[in-house]
């Protein structure tokens, strides 16, 4: 992963996030559902954290 790489990034950026349990409803794997749900999680909390700052 570059952190470094939002330094080069303009102040007024603008971001989404994607809904992973409807990215990885094309793959037909009850396994994938859990992990999309672990994954909608983790991007809530840093898209939490981008809005407190």
């Amino acid at each position: 992963m570059e952190e470094e790489l939002g330094l080069l990034l303009p102040c007024n950026v603008i971001v989404s996030v994607i809904e992973p349990e409807a990215m990885l409803s094309v793959v037909d794997r009850d396994e994938m559902q859990a992990i999309a749900g672990h994954v909608r999680g983790l991007l809530s909390q840093a898209l939490a954290k981008i809005i407190q700052e």
